[in-house]
């Protein structure tokens, strides 16, 4: 596992790392080689943007990596919705501060491909 901070943002991720946010409430990850799914919450990171929040010790951690380009599955916040599958790059693993969620990672996460042409 890569950890790093983000290498930045603009005005337009923001505004659109706000427009998943507002769509989904969580995030279901598949790996390959893993026998079961994650599912996480979605996060507001103000200017770092979406993240699911990972403890330290999670099996999956030794499986995300920086640059990861990995199919998600968003849950939206309506449940009459249907969930959407959307590549998504995994864009930091920062070590949350001891004194929140002390013994995990922010995986912070951006949609790179929506799916729908």
């Amino acid at each position: 596992m890569k950890k790093n901070s983000n290498p930045g943002s603009d005005h337009d991720q923001r505004l659109s790392y706000r427009r998943y946010l507002d769509l989904f409430h969580s995030v279901e990850l598949s790996i390959a080689g893993m026998p079961y799914c994650y599912q996480f919450k979605l996060r507001d990171r103000s200017k770092k943007g979406m993240c699911v929040l990972v403890q330290e010790k999670s099996d999956i951690m030794g499986h995300l990596n920086i640059g990861d380009i990995l199919d998600v599955k968003y849950w939206p916040s309506d449940k009459t919705v249907p969930p959407e599958n959307l590549k998504t790059q995994i864009r930091h693993i920062t070590k949350t501060p001891e004194n929140q969620s002390a013994g995990h990672y922010y995986v912070g996460l951006m949609v790179v491909e929506t799916g729908k042409q």
